[in-house]
C-alpha cells in the first residue's frame, strides 16, 4: 500500500475531515460525509455556516478541530478552495504533498499513477484558474496526462 491515503485509512481510528460537509443530500459534501460515516469511519464536518451535519458537531474551520485530521477531503466550489488551502496550515505538510495534483507535469503524472495503482477510479478536481478559459486549459492538460498514463 504505497498510497498515503490508503495507509491513513488503515490506521486504527483515522479522523477524516470533510470540508464543505452539509445536510443538503444532493451535494457531494453530504454524500461523502454520510458514505464514510455509514462505513464506520470517524468523520467530522467542516463548514463555517453550519453547527451540525447529520446531527454531529460541525466545525467552522480545520483550525477549530480538537485534533489534526488524518485525511482532509475538500468539497467546496473552486472559488473557496484557495481559502481552505490557506487555512490548512493545521494539516500535516506530508499529507498535502502526498495528495496534491499541483506541480510539474511529471509530478502530476506520478501522482495519477499512484492513485490508479491504489485502486482510485474517480477524481473530483477543482481548477484554480481565474477565468473560464484558464480552467478549461487546466482541465485539458489534466485530461491529456490521465489519458497518456
Amino acid at each position: 500500500m504505497n498510497d498515503p491515503v490508503s495507509a491513513k485509512l488503515s490506521l486504527p481510528d483515522p479522523l477524516i475531515a470533510i470540508v464543505g460537509a452539509t445536510d443538503a443530500q444532493h451535494k457531494y459534501g453530504s454524500i461523502i460525509y454520510l458514505n464514510l460515516k455509514r462505513k464506520g469511519y470517524r468523520v467530522v464536518g467542516i463548514n463555517p455556516t453550519r453547527s451540525t451535519v447529520d446531527g454531529d458537531p460541525c466545525f467552522r474551520s480545520l483550525a477549530d478541530l480538537p485534533e489534526n485530521p488524518d485525511i482532509v477531503n475538500i468539497v467546496v466550489p473552486p472559488q473557496r478552495t484557495l481559502r481552505v488551502l490557506e487555512a490548512a496550515a493545521a494539516v500535516p505538510q506530508s499529507y498535502l504533498e502526498a495528495t496534491s495534483l499541483i506541480g510539474p507535469e511529471s509530478f502530476v503524472r506520478d501522482r495519477i499513477q499512484t492513485l490508479r495503482d491504489s485502486g482510485v477510479t474517480n477524481l473530483q478536481v477543482g481548477f484554480l484558474g481565474n477565468t473560464v478559459e484558464e480552467r478549461v486549459k487546466q482541465c485539458d492538460m489534466l485530461r491529456n496526462i490521465v489519458e497518456k498514463s
